[in-house]
């Protein structure tokens, strides 16, 4: 995996990657990312729908504002059917080099329905980092790697992330833990 944790939450602005590791056969994914605007540059945001199929036909749909401030915390803010409200917490802590510890702490309303859409949602979460770890484990770093079009949100992610990191940064080449 990555040194500096970037491939966790770059997920979110890889659009193409949602379309291609998590068939649209069970979701579909619309979204945006954006940097926030002074003074809040160390945040970006988020707006996200995923909608679940079953045989073709959308069964759930859930409406995500995700908020990704600094380097290494996620809040994601879901609403989806009946009044089912819920908030999500990421954490990407650094174990050692190319290794992080994610954390995920997830709080939705009380009673029947709150308690089996969490499980579902954190049933759907673990499938999908498993499928994504596959694919970090296997990546392949290019200095100036060539981003089509619609790699644009990557493009933005990836500027945004530097300013969390100066030219004296930990590299893979001066690690010293």
């Amino acid at each position: 995996m990555c040194l500096v944790g970037k491939d966790i939450p770059e997920n979110g602005a890889d659009v193409a990657h949602l379309k291609e590791l998590h068939p649209p056969a069970i979701h579909e994914f619309i979204n945006t990312w954006n940097p926030s605007p002074p003074p809040e540059i160390h945040k970006a945001s988020m707006q996200m729908q995923v909608v679940t199929y079953f045989f073709k036909i959308p069964i759930i749909t859930m409406n995500m504002n995700v908020e990704q401030i600094g380097p290494a915390l996620v809040h994601l803010y879901v609403k989806s059917f009946a009044g089912i409200e819920g908030v999500i917490t990421q954490h990407v802590v650094p174990v050692k080099p190319f290794e992080q510890k994610v954390i995920h702490r997830v709080y939705f309303n009380r009673g029947i329905l709150g308690k089996l859409f969490a499980k579902f949602v954190v049933i759907g979460e673990s499938i999908m980092f498993e499928r994504d770890i596959r694919i970090w484990r296997e990546k392949k770093y290019l200095s100036n790697p060539r981003l089509v079009k619609e790699d644009s949100a990557i493009a933005k992610f990836r500027k945004w992330f530097k300013q969390f990191y100066s030219d004296n940064s930990v590299t893979t080449t001066n690690i010293d833990w």
